[in-house]
């Protein structure tokens, strides 16, 4: 009897420890899937500001300071919808939604783009540097706060001379 009850104690923590263990392992997933989208995101907009001249770079005008992604780039509204729905998803659409009271939101990147000056003053070609930095901040998928950033130097004379 007793080897029964101990037994079936075993089998229920294996089965929590399954479980646990398969979460982690979805939520990590997960994650890795929502850093690399924000990856690619941050090298094409660096890859966009290097095709800027320098007027429009110095300008303030020119290069928006802000922007918006979809964690799906091929579909007019992504969601955050893990079994699929989408115009691109394969499934019914109805998943178990996310942190939002089990409502499906859209899983959107949000960028901010800032133009600074050379930080050290005390080259002489300060004047012809300038500093890029671009972040973007989203909420993952399970509500949890996240932001990615990339930082890079633009020369007058750098390579955007070589495109036009």
């Amino acid at each position: 009897m007793v080897e029964a009850i101990v037994a079936i104690g075993v089998l229920g923590v294996l089965i929590i420890s399954l479980y646990g263990a398969l979460t982690s392992g979805f939520h990590a997933v997960a994650y890795g899937r929502e850093d690399m989208r924000a990856t690619q995101i941050l090298v094409k907009k660096m890859d966009q500001i290097r095709l800027f001249n320098w007027e429009q770079i110095t300008n303030g005008v020119d290069v928006p300071t802000t922007f918006f992604e979809a964690f799906n780039p091929e579909s007019p509204a992504p969601t955050n919808n893990i079994a699929g729905g989408g115009p691109v998803g394969k499934g019914n659409g109805k998943g178990a939604g996310n942190a939002h009271g089990g409502q499906i939101i859209p899983l959107v990147y949000k960028g901010t783009l800032t133009i600074e000056p050379f930080p050290d003053d005390t080259p002489i070609y300060n004047s012809d540097m300038r500093q890029v930095t671009i972040q973007l901040d989203w909420e993952s998928f399970s509500g949890l706060p996240r932001s990615r950033t990339l930082t890079t130097f633009v020369a007058r004379y750098g390579m955007q001379n070589y495109v036009y």
